[in-house]
C-alpha cells in the first residue's frame, strides 16, 4: 500500500512539474471585454441603490450634511470646549489650594525629596558614560552595527536555505 502512495505522489509531482512548465494563456479579448462590462454594470447598479441618505452623508462629507445636522454638531463641539475649559479652571483652582494646605505640605516636601533622589540616581549613568573615552564609544557603536549586519545576513541566508526551494521559486 505504501508503494502505491509513493507512485501516486511521484505521478502527482510529474504532472505538477509538466503543468507548471506550460505557458500561461490569456483569456479571449471578447470574454475580457464582457467581464469588464458586467463588473462595471454591477458597480453602477450597486451605486444607484446605495444613494440613500446615509450613504450620501458618508461619501459627501461634512459639506453634504443637512443644515440642522451641521448646526447640532457644531453646538455639541462648542459645548464640549466650554465644559473642558471650565473643568480646567476648577482643577487649577483646586491645585493652588492643595499646595497651600499645611497638612499636605509635608507630603509635598517628601515628594520633592524623592524627585531629587531620582534625579541624582539618573545622573549616575550620565557620569559613567562621560567617563568612557569617546574612541571606545565609537568603536562600540561600529561593532554593534557590524554585528547587526552580520546577524541580518545570517538570517537571510538561513531563510533562503530553509524556505526558498527551486519548486517554490518557480511559482
Amino acid at each position: 500500500m505504501r508503494a502505491r502512495e509513493d507512485r501516486r505522489q511521484h505521478l502527482e509531482r510529474l504532472i505538477q512539474r509538466a503543468l507548471s512548465e506550460l505557458p500561461q494563456r490569456r483569456a479571449p479579448a471578447s470574454l475580457e471585454h464582457r467581464v469588464i462590462e458586467a463588473i462595471e454594470g454591477r458597480a453602477g447598479h450597486a451605486s444607484q441603490q446605495e444613494s440613500s441618505g446615509r450613504e450620501r452623508i458618508r461619501r459627501g462629507g461634512f459639506g453634504s450634511w443637512g443644515f440642522g445636522v451641521r448646526a447640532a454638531l457644531i453646538a455639541c463641539c462648542l459645548a464640549s470646549v466650554i465644559v473642558v475649559l471650565v473643568g480646567l479652571k476648577a482643577l487649577a483652582t483646586r491645585v493652588g489650594m492643595i499646595a497651600a494646605d499645611p497638612s499636605i505640605a509635608g507630603r509635598l516636601e517628601a515628594l520633592r525629596h524623592a524627585g531629587e533622589a531620582a534625579a541624582a540616581l539618573g545622573a549616575l549613568p550620565a557620569r559613567l558614560i562621560r567617563a568612557i573615552p569617546s574612541d571606545w564609544l565609537l568603536g562600540g557603536l561600529i561593532a554593534t552595527a557590524v554585528l547587526y549586519t552580520v546577524l541580518f545576513a545570517l538570517v537571510a541566508i538561513g531563510y533562503s536555505t530553509l524556505y526558498v526551494t527551486p519548486e517554490r521559486s518557480r511559482s
